[in-house]
């Protein structure tokens, strides 16, 4: 009966170490992730102030709305000319 126990205790430690390794290596990618979305976060707002300063816009400002509206309204517009065109085939 002890070798049962001390059977299932030799399991039960392995298991706990192999928990423990999966929260360590849990931690290390959740690390990663956000520094990645952090640097991804960085770049959008370089995108966004490198196309307002293109359209000589601020990049705070409310003409920077406005220019996203139109980007957005730009590519809206050309959504629907490509489905008229496939629609036409």
């Amino acid at each position: 009966m002890s070798d049962e126990f001390a059977a299932l205790r030799e399991k039960l430690h392995g298991v706990c170490e192999d928990v423990t390794s999966l929260k360590v290596d849990m931690a290390i990618v959740k690390t990663e992730l956000t520094n990645h979305v952090r640097e991804l976060r960085g770049d959008i707002k370089e995108i966004k102030s490198a196309l307002a300063s293109l359209a000589g816009l601020k990049p705070n400002g409310r003409d920077a709305k406005t220019w996203t509206m139109m980007l957005a309204g730009w590519l809206f517009g050309m959504v629907v000319m490509i489905l008229e065109f496939l629609l036409r085939r």
